[in-house]
């Protein structure tokens, strides 16, 4: 889900063709079973009837019958969880912590996709810090009075900014942890409870 594109439109008439050629093929078949795409128990036969069916009731040009949800590719999940997070009709304490799917604080994936931009900033900063700095080496610029105010100012805001910048992921980040630890608590004593009430309903009977 995570890798996917999203809001592409579907080509229905691309999409049909390649329905078509892959009827044509049982190899096309066999790969899609090979791959875990398709149930091995499937027969060619009830492949080829399946497809045929399926294009027999598709227009290609309005897909008029199909939902309107599967006229657009699928959408990334950080794209969909942004979605989940903000929709007015669904919005929520909850919804806005998890997402559609909660995710991993600790992997890779989860520290690029929300700190990346942060390392990216610090980057630039240092570019910057480290041209004022030749800068004021020079001999045109080491008694320029603006241009030494100027790198005071930006070497002050930069040092207040990166402590900020910490201090702020340290404390979302042991925010997160901490709801996350007590959700996964109150979800386990839902799980608990469950299986309790699910034993005594069985010793009963």
């Amino acid at each position: 889900m995570s890798s996917m594109e999203g809001s592409a439109p579907l080509n229905g008439m691309e999409s049909t063709d390649n329905s078509k050629a892959s009827s044509e093929k049982p190899s096309d078949l066999a790969i899609a079973q090979d791959v875990r795409l398709i149930p091995s128990s499937i027969t060619w036969e009830a492949w080829a009837l399946f497809v045929t069916d399926l294009l027999t009731n598709i227009d290609p040009e309005t897909l008029d019958t199909v939902s309107k949800r599967y006229h657009f590719g699928e959408l990334r999940l950080s794209r969909l969880n942004l979605i989940y997070r903000f929709a007015p009709g669904i919005f929520s304490g909850q919804n806005f912590m998890r997402g559609f799917m909660s995710e991993p604080l600790w992997t890779k994936a989860f520290l690029e996709r929300n700190f990346a931009w942060l390392f990216s900033v610090f980057g630039f900063v240092t570019i910057v810090a480290g041209s004022m700095q030749v800068g004021l080496g020079t001999d045109s610029l080491h008694d320029n009075g603006k241009f030494q105010n100027a790198s005071v100012g930006f070497t002050v805001a930069s040092l207040i900014g990166a402590i900020a910048s910490v201090l702020l992921v340290s404390l979302v980040w042991g925010f997160l942890t901490v709801y996350h630890i007590l959700r996964a608590k109150e979800n386990l004593k839902i799980v608990r409870k469950r299986r309790i009430d699910r034993q005594n309903s069985r010793n009963s009977v």
